[in-house]
């Protein structure tokens, strides 16, 4: 009863944007705390929003606490979430002076495709449980900004509504559920007019998220399942087995993908160097240097601290690209140094279309850009092409 009173009083401070006009001291203790929270959540959600951090709080005081868990949750202990943060503090830049800075170049080219920020949105499945427009939201603000989204298979609306209200080229992510359905699923993105192929191989075994089995979490299949109702029980087997019901991946798996399609593949979930290298021999066309943000197995690498090991086994045409923990302009500039042509952004997207939907995320990539710029000015650089590693040491020991 506390919880629907505490979540029907915020709604209707929202709604209403009412202060308590009645003094609290006559109050009982009860009242006294709703109150509190109806005036702490109206600041949260009514304050200017300056940075990620500041879309942080203001998702966590709009989300039911099952729903802030699954964002902000992870595998076991959650220690890769926190050094997928943290290690991005052990890079230090070093920045040049005495060179003129005043016109900067913040765009960059993703598989030949240019883009005006080296930001992509990453494929969050199931983001219509954040916000009623959901991946068509994030999609409409990926444009908005100039770039483009990796489109989620696990999503509340198809692959081919995304297209049908959009109009820039985005890429579309696969998971390997079975033959059949993967070949099914890639054509119809090719015909859709996708641009190219992400792979997530990462996915097939999870450690528990003790958040969501405490909270006994079962997200409504029509905000994930859409793409999938075609398929005769894939659907049920997916909310029985969760991730289970993957089939295994492998390198020959990898291969067939490559030869039932020409669109450009990517591979996300790579943390190892010798899997780098394999992948390029194959001839995927990059990967995205990635640990899930932490959702799969505890304890492993941060992206980050993985990054340079990386790009000294793959060609200088190997497109490599980095998700997990990034949250300022600064950590997208860190990323760049090391050998990533651009990033992805996944639980900051998801604060922003809590928040507001696709606006929200539009406000997530503005304040991004910005802080790119003013980093990229600090740091001596012009150009985003032109960041190497020079412009940081680091120490992930």
């Amino acid at each position: 009863m506390y919880l629907i009173q505490k979540y029907l009083l915020i709604l209707t401070s929202r709604m209403f944007s009412i202060i308590p006009l009645v003094s609290t001291k006559k109050l009982p203790c009860y009242y006294m705390t709703i109150n509190f929270l109806i005036v702490n959540n109206f600041k949260i959600n009514k304050m200017k929003k300056i940075n990620t951090h500041d879309y942080y709080l203001s998702a966590k005081s709009i989300l039911p606490k099952p729903l802030w868990d699954y964002i902000e949750g992870g595998a076991s202990d959650e220690l890769t979430i926190e050094m997928n943060t943290n290690d991005f503090k052990k890079v230090q830049v070093i920045p040049r002076r005495m060179i003129d800075i005043k016109n900067r170049n913040i765009t960059t080219s993703v598989l030949g495709q240019k883009i005006q920020l080296p930001v992509i949105i990453a494929p969050v499945a199931g983001q219509r449980n954040f916000h009623e427009e959901g991946v068509l939201g994030s999609t409409k603000a990926a444009e908005t900004a100039g770039t483009i989204n990796i489109v989620p298979t696990n999503s509340g609306y198809t692959l081919e509504e995304v297209t049908k209200n959009t109009t820039q080229k985005h890429w579309f992510q696969i998971y390997h559920y079975d033959k059949k359905v993967t070949k099914d699923l890639i054509l119809r993105a090719q015909n859709a007019g996708y641009s190219a192929i992400c792979l997530t191989v990462d996915g097939e075994r999870t450690d528990r998220r003790e958040r969501d089995q405490r909270n006994n979490l079962k997200l409504k299949d029509y905000t994930w399942g859409a793409n999938l109702i075609n398929y005769p029980g894939l659907i049920q087997n997916i909310s029985l087995k969760g991730q289970e019901s993957m089939a295994t991946i492998t390198y020959n798996t990898i291969k067939w993908i490559r030869e039932i399609t020409n669109l450009p593949l990517i591979i996300k979930g790579i943390i190892s160097p010798e899997d780098a290298k394999n992948l390029e021999e194959i001839g995927v066309n990059g990967i995205i240097v990635s640990n899930h943000g932490g959702r799969v197995t505890d304890s492993i690498q941060s992206s980050i601290s993985a990054l340079p090991k990386i790009k000294n086994v793959v060609s200088r045409d190997f497109e490599l690209y980095l998700d997990s923990g990034i949250r300022r302009g600064m950590d997208v500039i860190k990323s760049i140094s090391l050998g990533a042509k651009a990033v992805l952004i996944g639980r900051p997207m998801l604060w922003g279309l809590s928040t507001n939907g696709q606006k929200g995320v539009e406000d997530i990539l503005r304040i991004l850009r910005e802080e790119i710029d003013l980093a990229m000015a600090g740091c001596g650089e012009t150009q985003i092409s032109q960041i190497n590693p020079n412009l940081v040491k680091y120490n992930f020991d």
